[in-house]
């Protein structure tokens, strides 16, 4: 999905949305079919039902001795003939060996062995009556019969159910040809459905996708890409904006790039400058050195100066000294001559 563009992930996004439809379509239809079937299936079997109920009667009766069991049979089968349910819903009666006991719509099938008769599609229909009535609660069987007053074959479905005391085995069905039409119907109704959401659905996604690439200014990858380069110090990449566009992500991105290189630029110049007034203090700081050099040099030389001349002053302090006690010798000596001077007089 990563390598996909934004238009390949709005077709997936339609497939997705499509297959989606279809499979809930399918499943839609497929439920509404076996509903069909299931209520038509449900009818039969509570018809038939119906049909037990009657036999049970005639048989509880010739076994209260009301009538014989024969006159029971017959009373059966004339009730189970002339009953009949919606346009053309009727019931017959064969035994375990397929020989037709009662059918009211074709007479001229009573007394046959039906065991080798096979409809159009090759069916052993009243075996497999025998065969699913025989069972715990009956069966169903599915085959070709053609409705009264035809004598084209259409699908019919039937529920059998032995009535063991007799060998009786009461089957009624009903014919499917209308349960097909609903289900072509409701194949149309859904396929229909389906269309229109599909479409509705995928125009919402077309409109989605103008108002987001309207808003991106351009394929999203171009966006990406542009954005990874620039955050990579690319700031010379051309960004595609539209003559008129100033508001859509492009053009976002543009004018960030603008504003990058401009601020990139004012950095730049202002760097150039740094270092034109560093390499100028750093000269200043070369020629304060060799000043600082030479003063400290002087002041060296001074410092040996004054040292010179604090040594003479030391000697001439020295020699003052030395002066002044021979002048002060020379004084006491004087100071003698003239005391002894002044008795020599006095005598």
């Amino acid at each position: 999905m990563r390598k996909m563009s934004l238009n390949q992930k709005l077709g997936s996004m339609v497939a997705v949305l499509w297959v989606g439809l279809i499979l809930i379509a399918i499943a839609g239809v497929w439920r509404y079919h076996e509903s069909l079937l299931q209520d038509r299936r449900d009818q039969l079997k509570s018809l038939v039902q119906q049909g037990e109920s009657v036999a049970k009667h005639y048989y509880a009766l010739s076994q209260q001795h009301v009538m014989t069991e024969e006159e029971a049979k017959k009373q059966t089968l004339e009730t189970l003939k002339v009953m009949r349910y919606g346009q053309d819903g009727y019931f017959s009666i064969n035994d375990s060996k397929s020989v037709m006991l009662m059918h009211p719509i074709k007479p001229q099938l009573i007394g046959k062995d039906l065991s080798n008769f096979t409809d159009p599609a090759g069916n052993h229909l009243f075996l497999d009556i025998v065969k699913v009535g025989s069972q715990e609660g009956g069966g169903f069987t599915n085959y070709l019969w053609s409705k009264p007053g035809s004598e084209e074959p259409v699908p019919k479905t039937s529920y059998s159910l032995r009535f063991a005391p007799w060998d009786m085995f009461i089957v009624t069905g009903m014919y499917m040809d209308d349960v097909n039409a609903a289900f072509k119907g409701a194949i149309i109704r859904w396929a229909l459905i389906t269309g229109v959401l599909g479409a509705l659905a995928t125009i919402a996604m077309v409109v989605v996708l103008r108002s987001v690439r309207r808003e991106l200014g351009g394929e999203l990858e171009i966006a990406i890409a542009t954005a990874r380069r620039m955050a990579q110090g690319d700031l010379t990449v051309r960004v595609p904006v539209s003559g008129n566009d100033d508001e859509s992500l492009m053009a976002a991105l543009a004018q960030m790039q603008k504003g990058l290189a401009d601020a990139v630029s004012r950095v730049r110049s202002g760097a150039e400058n740094i270092n034109v007034g560093a390499s100028e203090i750093a000269a200043g700081n070369t020629d304060l050195s060799q000043r600082t050099e030479q003063q400290a040099a002087a002041l060296v030389q001074t410092a040996s100066s004054m040292d010179h001349m604090t040594a003479n002053v030391k000697h001439n302090a020295d020699s003052a000294a030395q002066a002044a006690n021979l002048a002060e010798q020379a004084a006491d000596v004087a100071t003698a001559a003239a005391a002894s001077s002044t008795m020599s007089s006095g005598r």
